[in-house]
């Protein structure tokens, strides 16, 4: 609760040209930091990552060398001349995102979907070479 209440402080405390650059850069991380859910069972993993009002034309998805990198970019979409806006609040931008896979990720079996604002990817998992520990004798 004190953290809270620092936080309403130290916004406050703020001039209102400093206010809004900070709602701006915490709304344009989001664009630039896409949220994710990454999950996994036995059969392989899910990976599913927001991405409102970004068409599929503008995602870029790419795996090399166990690295998954999802990156792409929000346009501005043209604003009608007839209207005055008094507040814009979208933010625009380009986004990435690098995840390293894991091992034992199938990285043939990588399948993306798109749908709803959501790109969920799914791939497979392969059985590794067994790297158990073992204890060696000192002479």
């Amino acid at each position: 609760m004190e953290s809270i209440y620092d936080t309403m402080l130290d916004f406050f405390r703020l001039s209102p040209l400093q206010a809004r650059r900070e709602t701006f850069d915490s709304l344009s991380q989001r664009v630039h930091k896409p949220l994710l859910d990454i999950a996994t069972d036995e059969k392989g993993y899910s990976i599913k990552i927001e991405l409102p009002g970004i068409a599929q034309k503008d995602i870029h998805l790419e795996v090399s060398e166990r690295t998954l990198a999802v990156y792409g970019e929000k346009c501005m979409e043209e604003k009608e001349a007839q209207q005055s806006y008094y507040r814009v609040e979208r933010s625009y931008g380009s986004f990435r995102r690098v995840l390293t896979l894991p091992e034992d990720a199938d990285e043939d079996s990588l399948d993306a979907v798109f749908k709803n604002g959501v790109l969920a990817i799914t791939m497979g998992r392969k059985t590794v070479a067994d790297t158990t520990m073992k204890q060696i004798e000192i002479n």
